[in-house]
């Protein structure tokens, strides 16, 4: 039995791949000559590799088809931007945006809630991969992130769209710093218009509490007086509430997948309302610590039926809000309005950043009546916390 020999074909000497460490061109043929097939060999990372076919998977057919990718790996080589693996057959599958980000999805349910991820997958499976899916991570631009954005539906809501862009952003970034790619390409950004916060007063909120069906008042009146994210009243059990310090430690949420730390993941702890301490007491008695504060026919509060209630309630009275401008936005813009100071009310909300807290806050409401007052105006932002006189 003869052995296949193996004889160089390129390069020439106007080859733009001529060198040592250029990728070079072999013909390998059988002893019959029945056979003629081309394979690309070149040096690079300190290693030899071999490539057999091209990227689509399908064997070089002419030495003009070997001669185009490897005139496309030597220039990928001088930007510094080749990834060997992806002209492997064993591994080239494996470069391809759908299954990168399918890894990339998978390490980030270690980190991440089970709600987080539920929208990532959404977002990814919805838009993300059936425009980016068939792509080499390694070859997407600016140009196709501005053209992704182009297909996304005109009807979609700005946040939405920032959402998705944030995800593919979060990839790109981690396929950058993985060296999967030289650098992450440019992202466009999408405005999305700044609505001002809507939120009750304290007169509203009783009014609003007064339609409430009386077997539904306790969840919703402990959720108008501290001010906590919905899904942390929900999780709420016994032994988080100590009645001989009156304060409440909030240390988990209840959402639909289950209990989870809190959205920051930290805990903190807020003051018992003297309205809710009576009430309180009546619910948590004889309770086991690891009971619910609140339930509904033996079971935890479902979010969807605790908005459904609370925004009956809302429409009743006429109001635009939702449930979660009544009870959280209300609570800390009602404290912005009375002056309390704006780390306090980061404290209490849990925010990780005094931005947030900021958004919180109606500076309408506490500001511009300051053009027809003559009262000093209490800067509540500045570092000094000194009062600013009208001019």
């Amino acid at each position: 039995m003869v052995r296949n020999k193996t004889a160089p074909l390129y390069p020439s000497p106007v080859s733009p791949y001529d060198g040592e460490m250029g990728v070079r061109v072999y013909q390998r043929k059988s002893a019959a000559g029945l056979e003629s097939r081309f394979f690309l060999y070149y040096r690079y990372d300190k290693q030899t590799w071999r490539v057999f076919k091209d990227p689509a998977g399908f064997p070089f057919a002419s030495k003009n088809a070997a001669n185009a990718i490897a005139i496309q790996i030597n220039a990928e080589i001088l930007q510094k931007c080749h990834n060997p693996y992806k002209y492997q057959a064993t591994t080239g599958k494996r470069w391809l945006f759908k299954n990168q980000i399918n890894i990339w999805l998978n390490d980030k349910r270690e980190v991440n809630k089970p709600s987080t991820m539920a929208s990532y997958d959404s977002y990814a499976r919805l838009y993300i991969i059936p425009f980016f899916g068939a792509m080499d991570v390694s070859e997407i631009k600016a140009f196709h992130c501005m053209e992704f954005l182009k297909t996304l539906p005109n009807d979609m809501a700005p946040i939405c769209k920032r959402v998705i862009l944030a995800i593919l952003t979060a990839f790109l970034n981690h396929c950058a710093k993985a060296e999967i790619i030289s650098k992450t390409p440019a992202v466009p950004h999408v405005h999305v218009p700044d609505r001002g916060i809507r939120w009750a007063d304290y007169d509203a909120q009783n009014r609003i509490l007064a339609r409430v069906p009386e077997k539904h008042k306790a969840i919703i009146h402990f959720a108008m007086r501290h001010g906590m994210r919905i899904g942390e009243v929900r999780g709420l059990m016994v032994k988080d509430i100590d009645f001989q310090r009156n304060t409440i430690t909030v240390q988990r949420q209840l959402t639909n997948y289950g209990l989870s730390s809190t959205k920051t993941g930290k805990v903190r702890v807020l003051p018992l309302h003297p309205e809710l301490a009576g009430a309180l007491f009546a619910l948590c008695h004889n309770q086991l610590p690891d009971a619910f504060v609140f339930t509904f026919r033996g079971k935890p509060y479902v979010h969807a039926s605790l908005y459904k209630v609370a925004m009956t309630a809302i429409k009743a009275e006429g109001l635009k809000i939702t449930p979660y401008e009544l009870f959280r936005h209300s609570l800390l813009t009602q404290a912005a309005v009375r002056g309390i100071n704006p780390l306090l009310i980061q404290q209490y909300a849990g925010h990780s950043n005094m931005n947030t807290t900021k958004k919180y806050m109606d500076m309408t409401a506490l500001n511009l009546v300051s053009v027809q007052s003559t009262a000093p105006v209490v800067d509540l932002f500045s570092k000094d916390k000194k009062e600013v006189k009208n001019s």
